[in-house]
């Protein structure tokens, strides 16, 4: 199949996936946006190997090596609406980084609770070796 014609198959799946998760967001009235929801069904799908990497991944490749544009239109919406920022620069200011610090201190505290675990898993790997060679 032609690169391009993959890469179009791969899209229809991710959007069919992500039209599945927005159905379920209108039709049970659950308010999470569909978006997350077909996320969701990705991630779980992807996990329990009913949908394979493969199947998906030139198509992540692709929107990861093009990412920046997907951040052209929330800065030109920042541009279009900055009259209703004007005055509020202090407070804005101030919930950036504000925000900007409990996000690092959530993810420093998330990185140190998965390494934890993994070095408990890895002890206890090792010891299940060792009463398995005695």
């Amino acid at each position: 199949m032609q690169p391009s014609l993959k890469l179009f198959k791969q899209l229809g799946l991710v959007l069919l996936i992500n039209f599945a998760g927005e159905c379920i967001s209108r039709v049970s009235g659950i308010p999470i946006p569909g978006s997350i929801i077909g996320m969701v069904i990705l991630l779980a799908l992807l996990k329990t190997k009913v949908l394979r990497v493969e199947q998906v991944s030139e198509l992540a490749d692709f929107l990861l090596s093009n990412i920046n544009f997907f951040f052209i239109p929330v800065g030109v919406g920042i541009m279009i609406s900055y009259k209703y920022l004007e005055g509020h620069y202090t407070a804005g200011i101030t919930l950036i980084l504000v925000t900007t610090i409990i996000v690092m201190i959530v993810s420093g505290w998330v990185t140190e609770v998965l390494v934890r675990r993994r070095e408990k898993r890895i002890a206890q790997r090792a010891q299940a070796e060792k009463e398995a060679e005695k």
